[in-house]
């Protein structure tokens, strides 16, 4: 018994030519505060009027993430959400422990 193989063609899926650079833009990105109220943007150590500046030309889009020590002054955290939110952001998560 033969097979017969017929060819087709074939329209595969394209990527935008910018795709990587535009995938590597959307990537989490994470803004810490330790237990002395010290910002951190990734592991880089910002004051609280930086944190602004730095986080200017993001993406709206980009999911940050906030992570505070349990024990830092409520005021810094809502300041940190109120600059996220004043600035658009629209994908911010908070990153808190799952158990005691």
């Amino acid at each position: 018994m033969s097979t017969v193989k017929k060819s087709f063609p074939v329209r595969f899926f394209r990527f935008a030519s910018n795709w990587n650079e535009r995938n590597k833009k959307i990537r989490k990105q994470t803004i810490s505060i330790d237990p002395q109220g010290k910002i951190y943007f990734n592991s880089l150590a910002v004051g609280f009027p930086e944190l602004g500046a730095t986080i200017s030309p993001l993406n709206r889009e980009i999911p940050l993430v906030v992570r505070a020590d349990g024990n830092i002054r409520l005021q810094i955290f809502i300041d940190v959400l109120d600059l996220l939110n004043r600035g658009g952001f629209k994908k911010v998560a908070i990153q808190t422990r799952t158990s005691r």
